[in-house]
């Protein structure tokens, strides 16, 4: 059955989405072909200031480092432009962001 994958977050992640997918795409190629499709994206958000990946089922090893990478390097990386960040809540949301996007909102651009 086709699924779609649930995006929530902005531009400034997409290197590091990037980099989670090729390393997701080639955990699954080590794989037995017969076990590849047992694997999927389930949703692929920001929670708590931090990109959060959900897979439909418990990831092998080497998934789970992609993962953790991802949501590690998130913590540093800001969601709208991928420069250096800092993690702090503003106005009643977590985020990371740099200097340049400190006041940032969604409706300032199409990020």
């Amino acid at each position: 059955m086709a699924r779609s994958v649930g995006f929530e977050c902005f531009k400034g992640w997409r290197p590091i989405l990037a980099r989670f997918l090729e390393r997701f795409e080639a955990a699954i190629a080590a794989l037995p072909p017969d076990t590849r499709d047992d694997f999927q994206i389930d949703q692929i958000k920001q929670k708590f200031g931090r990109l959060t990946i959900y897979l439909s089922k418990e990831g092998t090893p080497e998934m789970k480092a992609a993962i953790a990478e991802a949501g590690d390097v998130s913590m540093v990386t800001c969601e709208v432009c991928s420069a250096p960040g800092v993690l702090a809540d503003r106005n009643a949301y977590t985020s990371v962001r740099c200097a340049q996007h400190e006041d940032w909102t969604r409706f300032d651009d199409d990020a």
